[in-house]
């Protein structure tokens, strides 16, 4: 039986403004434009050095994409031009990207410093240092170029926000400091607003006065991304929750919750006039919906982004498969940005692994738990692991890595996933879960059948409550 390795979790994402197009950077490959309808891969774009940043122009009469790379360089790329490497002249890592509608090319780096350059001419036109302080913060997170042209916004680290008038000798002017970490700044069409978020809300700013109105708070986590639609008259924001949320920035209200897509919202996009919303997760997946009603009209993912399930017959034979057959995979959460979907094809490496490689348990360790963390999907993760431990062939270090991560479903703690799923007492269900191999455990004891599985099996037993004297004693005449 072949099996086929998921791809992991898109770096980077962003969508054109008609929503027709999605650009994904995947685990230091190229950029992959494709199509949102189809999933077809369009083009795939090299850059000399990993792309950091990457965003469409906010143009429905063009199309045009802009890319920086960790080394310094700056590429656009358009279906009729193909890519055009522009300039490679910060000397450090790029770290935003922005398109305006008038071909000028915003870029940021990690030392703030900005360029603003001529997509047409391919030269710099203005390099500018933003004042930044200088203990944290200085890296230019995300910048929005004005659809009426002549100037970008720029959000740092640090929580600042600037103006910046490529019409202007006059340095970038402050709009606000003191919040958090900007991950997302936009723009809107037709109106004097730009939206800014950053740590777990959004706001709405006036870039000329800096006054401020709606704050969006809603949100338990980081929200990673956000969109405004023309008028100014809604919001949407997305990020670790799975959950994208529209809101009328009138009330500040959230008028609608999205909870059709799995994995972390990294990008959205109000589109058709601000009559529809795309967004796009982590597992390679892209929803429509109408923002009148919430109703999803489409979802879509790139093909080739995740292992097509093949025709069976009859029920799963093995017990940990039917036990994964149980699950919908697509509606769990995980620790990554994909969301769970790739859990089974993981976990079906991982028992067929022969070598200490193969049996890195990619996809599971660090994903599905992560640094002591327990997502949603952990619990019925840890059945698997017990089935597999009773009735599988493993070999050695497959072995070794099933009692590892169940060490982990053991000893961990309910991650924030997790709990807005309803799983609040993740931990304690996982423990619960895991008592049942006990005999197994006393058995891997007794016998340690290969090197390490036996203070692994003595770990989880312990943590598990069983007594520490029978234990020894178990463990001695194993040794013995």
């Amino acid at each position: 039986m072949t099996r086929t390795m998921l791809n992991p979790s898109p770096e980077l994402v962003a969508i054109s403004s008609e929503g027709d197009l999605v650009a994904e950077v995947v685990h230091r490959g190229p950029c992959l434009v494709w199509q949102r309808a189809t999933g077809a891969v369009v083009a795939s774009i090299e850059t000399s050095a990993h792309a950091t940043a990457v965003a469409f122009v906010d143009d429905p009469a063009a199309v045009a994409l802009v890319i920086g790379d960790e080394a310094g360089g700056v590429h656009t790329w358009s279906p009729h031009g193909g890519h055009v490497p522009v300039h490679s002249e910060h000397g450090c890592r790029v770290t935003a990207v922005a398109l305006g509608t008038d071909g000028l090319v915003l870029s940021g780096d990690e030392n703030g410093s900005v360029r603003v350059w001529d997509a047409t001419a391919a030269a710099p036109a203005r390099r500018i240092d933003l004042e930044l302080p200088d203990q944290f913060g200085r890296q230019v997170t995300s910048p929005a170029a004005d659809p009426h042209g002549g100037r970008f916004t720029a959000g740092t680290g640090s929580g600042r926000l600037f103006l910046v008038d490529v019409r202007s000798p006059q340095p970038p002017r402050l709009v606000a400091m003191g919040g958090p970490k900007l991950k997302s700044v936009a723009f809107a069409t037709r109106a004097e607003t730009v939206l800014t978020a950053g740590g777990t809300s959004a706001q709405l700013w006036d870039p000329t006065t800096s006054d401020t109105w709606a704050p969006l708070h809603d949100h338990r986590q980081p929200v990673i991304t956000a969109a405004l639609d023309p008028r100014a008259t809604l919001v949407a924001t997305g990020g670790a929750e799975r959950v994208v949320r529209i809101w009328d920035t009138s009330t500040a209200n959230v008028v609608h919750r999205l909870t059709d897509l799995n994995g972390w919202t990294l990008a959205a996009r109000f589109v058709a006039d601000g009559s529809r919303l795309v967004a796009a997760d982590g597992d390679c997946e892209v929803g429509l919906w109408d923002v009148r009603t919430g109703e999803v009209l489409a979802r879509s993912h790139r093909l080739g982004s995740r292992a097509e399930p093949g025709v069976t017959s009859g029920a799963p034979a093995a017990p940990w498969q039917q036990e994964a057959a149980r699950h919908d995979w697509a509606r769990i959460g995980c620790c990554c940005p994909r969301g769970a979907r790739h859990v089974p094809e993981d976990f079906a490496r991982l028992i067929a692994a022969r070598t200490p490689e193969e049996a890195s348990g990619d996809g599971l360790s660090g994903d599905v738990e992560s640094q002591g963390f327990l997502s949603e999907a952990s619990l019925p993760l840890a059945s698997m692991l017990l089935l597999a431990l009773e009735h599988e062939r493993l070999s050695g270090p497959a072995r070794y890595r099933v009692l590892d991560l169940l060490m982990a479903c053991v000893d961990g703690e309910a991650e924030f996933t997790a709990e807005a799923s309803g799983h609040r007492d993740i931990d304690e269900e996982c423990r619960d879960a895991v008592r049942r191999g006990i005999p197994l455990f006393y058995q891997e004891l007794a016998a340690e059948s290969t090197p390490g599985s036996g203070e692994r099996a003595y770990f989880i037993l312990r943590a598990l409550g069983e007594d520490t004297e029978r234990l020894a004693e178990v463990r001695k005449s194993g040794l013995g």
